[in-house]
């Protein structure tokens, strides 16, 4: 099935359509950092690898602040150098609903929302896709 869009009135807006390339982008590095973190434990190391601070990898990938722009380059050169990172579109569509709530809210709404789509899997009978059981957890 082919699924398409229309720019204007009651279509898809360009900023929405350039929201959700954002979003896309921020989840990819943020999946990044993760795999990253899951086979070489240790913010402190990597945030001096990536020049940037701790705290801003920790809320980062916790989806409670988005990076300053110079911090954001320095994360996308960092991970220029790391192998593609599958990003699945229920992903970015998660962190695309929740980008406009406050960053302590954003990373909660985005757990309640992932567990009540697994929720809802598993009452029609099918298997939780496994991106989707480690949002949830």
């Amino acid at each position: 099935m082919k699924l398409g869009y229309r720019l204007g009135p009651n279509g898809v807006s360009g900023e929405e359509i350039n929201a959700y390339a954002d979003e896309r982008e921020l989840e990819r590095l943020r999946r990044t950092i993760r795999a990253e973190l899951d086979t070489h434990p240790g913010q402190e190391a990597l945030a001096r690898e990536m020049r940037v601070g701790r705290l801003v990898i920790r809320k980062f990938v916790e989806q409670r602040a988005r990076p300053t722009p110079a911090n954001l380059q320095k994360i996308r050169d960092w991970a220029e150098n790391r192998p593609p990172m599958w990003t699945p579109y229920g992903a970015v569509i998660l962190a695309t609903a929740v980008r406009d709530l406050p960053g302590d809210e954003r990373a909660r709404v985005r757990r309640h929302l992932a567990q009540a789509l697994a929720d809802g899997y598993r009452r029609a009978g099918v298997t939780v896709p496994a991106w989707l059981q480690r949002e949830a957890a």
